[in-house]
């Protein structure tokens, strides 16, 4: 997924936890190869870009001790309430919501992928 860029990420501190909190806006511009034959942004590359959005919103907390291999996804839904056509930039909110040892939860909190 090197056609995802990154549009901003911020590290907020929880005033209810010592936990700290990421957002992270990510970017993709649907070329082709990311469309079906009716030349809409694929389901499937759709789900894919929330997948890695959602696991690279984990990294502004991460360090060489801690979540430092990305994790793997437990849990994806998706649901489109509209065709993005091809040529569209698609943009990603993230927001880390929770973060401990084994167990990560990050969203798509706002994100305009379907339209």
């Amino acid at each position: 997924m090197k056609a995802i860029k990154v549009e901003s990420a911020s590290i907020t501190q929880n005033s209810k936890s010592s936990a700290p909190s990421a957002k992270t806006t990510f970017s993709i511009l649907v070329t082709p190869n990311f469309q079906n034959p009716r030349g809409f942004m694929h389901g499937g590359a759709q789900a894919l870009l929330v997948d890695m959005c959602t696991t690279m919103a984990v990294a502004p907390l991460s360090s060489e001790e801690f979540w430092h291999f990305g994790g793997l996804t437990r849990t994806l839904n998706v649901t489109c309430l509209k065709p993005v056509p091809g040529g569209e930039v698609v943009y990603v909110d993230c927001e880390v919501k929770g973060i401990g040892k084994r167990l990560g939860e990050s969203s798509s909190v706002n994100s305009e992928l379907c339209g």
